[in-house]
C-alpha cells in the first residue's frame, strides 16, 4: 500500500522536474487568456438558452456519431499511442498496446466524486469560452471551429495520424481540450484544460512552479496530431478560498503558456518508435518503477518480474 506521504513525495518530484524542463513560452499570452477568463467571470450574464441548447445537441452528436468523423485512417496492425499517456512508463505502454489485464480499480465514493467533478468543470470552462465569444467585449481568443462549423474540442476533433520514425510505424490518436483562435497574433493556439481537488495551494507558485511534465508531454503528442506548436494548459482548483475574502481570495485558476519544439517531438517519437521495435520483436521495454504510482498494469508485470511467460515475452 503506498502512503498519502509517499504520494506526496512523488508528486513533488515530478513538479520539480517539471520546473526545471519547462519549455519556453510566452507569459503574456497566459495572462490574456486568464484576464479573460476572470473579466468575464466578472460580468452578470443570464443563462442563455440559445447557446445552451447548441451546446447540448453539440454533445449529443459527439456521443451518437462513432467514429464516423475520425481524421485520418485507422490501421489494428499498428501500435497505438495516445496523448494522455505520453508519460507512463514504456512498460506500461507496451501492455496497453498487447491488451494486458488492467489491476481491478476499487475507487471510493468520494474518489468517483472527485473525477465526476473534474469532468463537469471541464464542460463548464467550454460553455464559458463560448459565452465569451458572445458577451465579453475585446476578447483576445475564440474558440476555433471545424469544418463543418462545430466547435474544435473533444470527439469533434478526433484525428488518428501514422508516423514512421527510427524505422518503425505506429499511430497516433487523440483528441483535444479545445483549439482557440488568438486574435492579437492572428494564430491557432491549443488548449488544455486540468482540474486540481485537493486545496487551492495545489495551483499555486509554490506547488506548481512549471506546467506538470506529464501535461507538456501530452501537448506535444497534440502538436504531432495537429500541427499546432503552441499551447496554453491551465489548470483550476476545484477547491477555493473562503467566500468572504473577496478581492483578498488566493487564485484559483493558474495558466501556462509553452512553446513546443522540434526537439521534444523528436524526443517523443523516439520513445514510441523505441516500444514498438521492441514489440516487433517480441521484447517488454523495461519497467520504470518511479511511474508505479497510478499504473493500472501492477499485477501483470509483477508477474514478469518474476518470470512469468503468460504474455510470451
Amino acid at each position: 500500500m503506498i502512503t498519502n506521504k509517499e504520494k506526496a513525495k512523488a508528486i513533488k518530484r515530478k513538479n520539480d522536474k517539471a520546473k526545471q524542463n519547462a519549455p519556453e513560452g510566452n507569459p503574456a499570452i497566459a495572462q490574456d487568456f486568464h484576464k479573460m477568463l476572470d473579466d468575464f467571470h466578472k460580468l452578470n450574464v443570464n443563462n442563455d438558452y440559445k447557446l445552451d441548447v447548441m451546446l447540448l445537441q453539440d454533445e449529443i452528436e459527439q456521443m451518437t456519431d462513432g467514429r464516423s468523423n475520425l481524421r485520418g485512417t485507422w490501421d489494428e496492425s499498428l501500435p497505438t499511442f495516445s496523448p494522455s499517456s505520453a508519460d507512463d512508463c514504456e512498460r506500461s505502454l507496451a501492455f496497453k498496446i498487447i491488451g494486458a489485464d488492467e489491476d481491478e480499480q476499487v475507487m471510493e465514493p468520494y474518489q468517483k466524486r472527485w473525477v465526476r467533478n473534474g469532468s463537469a468543470v471541464h464542460k463548464a470552462i467550454q460553455r464559458d469560452l463560448i459565452y465569451i465569444e458572445k458577451y465579453l467585449k475585446d476578447a483576445p481568443f475564440e474558440v476555433c471551429r471545424t469544418k463543418e462549423g462545430k466547435p474544435a474540442w473533444e470527439r469533434n476533433t478526433r484525428t488518428v495520424k501514422k508516423f514512421e520514425h527510427n524505422g518503425e510505424k505506429f499511430q497516433l490518436y487523440g483528441m483535444v481540450d479545445g483549439m482557440l483562435y488568438y486574435k492579437p497574433e492572428k494564430k491557432r493556439i491549443g488548449f488544455d484544460f486540468k482540474t486540481k481537488s485537493t486545496t487551492i495551494a495545489s495551483i499555486g507558485d509554490y506547488k506548481l512552479k512549471a506546467p506538470q511534465e506529464n501535461n507538456v508531454l501530452q501537448a506535444v503528442c497534440y502538436s504531432l496530431l495537429f500541427d499546432v506548436d503552441e499551447y496554453i494548459i491551465c489548470y483550476e482548483s476545484l477547491a477555493k478560498d473562503g467566500w468572504t475574502k473577496g478581492a483578498d481570495a488566493k487564485p484559483d485558476i493558474r495558466v501556462f503558456h509553452i512553446k513546443i519544439t522540434e526537439a521534444m517531438k523528436q524526443a517523443v517519437l523516439d520513445k514510441f518508435a523505441g516500444i514498438a521495435k521492441q514489440l516487433r520483436e517480441d521484447k517488454l521495454p523495461a519497467p520504470n518503477f518511479e511511474k508505479c504510482l497510478f499504473c493500472p498494469f501492477k499485477e501483470v508485470c509483477s508477474e514478469v518480474e518474476k518470470g512469468a511467460e503468460a504474455l510470451g515475452f
